[in-house]
């Protein structure tokens, strides 16, 4: 299966090469992973999207007959342990990831949706792709991180273990027998971090203090005294033996009767529009500690943990953001923060797509153009053209909104081209999927379309993907005419009686809803409806004056809401 591959990036590290360490995010925890957490042990590294055909046979026999197979055996025939990593690198539709990772059997995974670990490996841009790396220092035949096999398509688990079996033990690292304990210490008081450490070379101690080295702390034990609030925090060691390899160990001390001191700052962070965010701080002092994180100089309503999360984040979400810790012996507040969406905002597109109550978000490498030329109402209308072509790389082009439920959400849309996918949807979706509403390699003209908005709030989605040309003409979309009906107006019963006769005319009543568009149609014979007139009327009780018919023919009148 081809994909995108990044410009721009350093050349991939090829077979025989040490590969640098990476971060990226556990899927079930959230948590970062990286390549050195699995020192000592022989990695295997299975890159895979839900969407790739290969990997639902490879990914499952990896599991079975490498992970699950060198699992049973303690390692491999030399005894290094063995560790699979399913690496996701498709971010669109985490339902079906989910449904994938459970298919396979796959128990540990991490998404790369940042391309890191992709980026480092990936020289042919198809997956699936594989790769095997020495996590063992003083191998006497690979060099730690070595990067020892590398493939392009499943070459089967016989070949994957005559690879693994050929990892022997190297040198150990300094294995840690008494771990440190946390220190709660009163001010003024001596806090005593000793670590107990099995090793038979000769070790270097060095302790740190918020990851700050301590000058001259080298040895066992650390001692430090008179404490006071300044003094709480995170004390570690890191142990060096002769062969160079380091054990760490940490603890917290707490100053009983101080106020809170932050550890970890929170981060600015930028998201997609509807996505998920997660913004952490972290604190020590006198329990209990409570947060309050605010943004915009307003409280957040609920956010009172150590970690503020959105979990459809829009634009009412995006601003300043800082956290008040607070405890009995004081007070403190973070570093202010910035949360920040990937779209761009742009009010022109309300007039264009004829609504004043919505907010409409564009995907920032594309931008859609408001115009007059073409348009289904007579007045303007948004197009999307002059995209990239599809050549592996998913360039399309998105534009979001927030709307309400339950309600009807209604637009129109015209399509000019044959080689193109329009899709628009709730939630997360990719250009792959088939739900909601999907037009892929034909043209329309002017076409209603309509989405019902479940209860809640929810992010619509317009996509937009060009095709391959091969030097033809860009595939072009319009959108106009954007509405949404709220349920309760939907389903409301519209009552259009004639109230009088006065002076030629008959006067008709109606019950409106405030902010709805009517059409009043008219006919002869019941099968045949023209349009009379367009209302917007802004009591509730609203009157309409038609002209009696003197022709002898018969005249009938209803009313529709849009």
């Amino acid at each position: 299966m081809a994909l995108g591959q990044a410009l721009g990036q350093a050349q991939p590290v090829k077979v025989g090469e040490v590969s640098d360490d990476f971060e990226i995010t556990n899927r079930e925890t959230g948590e970062p992973l990286k390549l050195s957490d699995y020192e000592g042990h022989v990695v295997v590294l299975d890159f895979f999207a839900w969407w790739c055909g290969p990997c639902r046979t490879s990914s499952p026999d990896v599991e079975k007959n490498i992970a699950q197979y060198f699992h049973d055996r303690d390692g491999n025939e030399h005894g290094v342990p063995v560790t699979v990593i399913g690496i996701n690198i498709e971010e669109d539709s985490p339902d079906r990831t989910d449904q994938f990772v459970t298919d396979s059997g796959m128990e540990l995974v991490a998404d790369d949706f940042d391309s890191v670990a992709w980026n480092m490996l990936n020289e042919r841009s198809a997956i699936p792709l594989f790769a095997i790396i020495n996590g063992v220092e003083g191998n006497e035949d690979y060099k730690q991180w070595e990067v020892v096999y590398k493939k392009t398509g499943y070459e089967g688990a016989d070949k994957f273990r005559s690879v693994i079996n050929k990892i022997k033990p190297g040198f150990t690292k300094p294995a840690i027998l008494k771990k440190l304990d946390d220190q709660s210490v009163p001010s003024g008081g001596t806090a005593v971090f000793e670590v107990q450490v099995d090793d038979e070379s000769s070790l270097i101690y060095q302790w740190k203090f918020n990851g700050e080295l301590i000058l001259g702390a080298t040895g066992p034990k650390f001692l430090k005294t008179g404490v006071t609030s300044k003094d709480q925090g995170v004390y570690s060691v890191i142990i060096t033996n002769e062969h160079n390899l380091s054990a760490e160990d940490s603890a917290e001390l707490l100053i009983l009767d101080s106020a809170p001191s932050i550890l970890i700052q929170p981060m600015d962070l930028t998201v997609e529009a509807g996505n998920y965010a997660k913004i952490f701080a972290n604190a020590i002092g006198s329990k209990p500690l409570t947060y309050q994180w605010f943004l915009n100089d307003d409280p957040i309503r609920g956010e009172t943990e150590d970690v503020l999360s959105f979990s459809n984040v829009w634009i009412e979400n995006v601003g300043d953001i800082w956290v008040e810790i607070e405890n009995d012996f004081g007070k403190v507040i973070s570093n202010k923060v910035e949360l920040k969406l990937t779209e761009t905002m742009d009010i022109s597109y309300n007039d264009a797509l004829d609504t004043e109550d919505m907010i409409f978000l564009s995907s920032p490498n594309f931008k859609w153009n408001y115009q007059t030329k073409e348009n289904s109402d007579g007045e303007d209308a948004l197009v999307m053209t002059g995209l990239p072509d599809w050549d592996g790389n998913l360039n399309y082009a998105t534009l979001k909104t927030l709307v309400n439920g339950p309600g009807n959400l209604e637009f129109n849309v015209k399509i000019d081209g044959d080689l193109q996918i329009f899709r628009a949807f709730i939630g997360q979706g990719s250009v792959w999927d088939k739900d909601f509403i999907t037009i892929t390699d034909t043209s329309i003209d002017w076409n209603e379309y309509n989405i019902e908005i479940p209860d809640g709030s929810h992010i619509v989605t317009f996509m937009f993907l060009q095709g391959p040309k091969n030097g033809g003409n860009d595939s072009s979309l319009w959108l106009d005419a954007v509405n949404f009906t709220p349920e309760d107006q939907t389903n409301s019963e519209i009552k259009l009686v004639l109230s009088e006769v006065r002076n030629g005319k008959l006067i008709l009543n109606f019950n409106a809803a405030s902010g709805i568009k009517y059409k009043l149609e008219r006919s002869e014979n019941l099968i045949e409806w023209k349009l009379y007139r367009e209302l917007k009327p802004e009591q509730a009780e609203a009157t309409i004056e038609v002209p009696m018919a003197t022709d002898g023919f018969g005249q009938f009148y209803r009313l529709k809401s849009e």
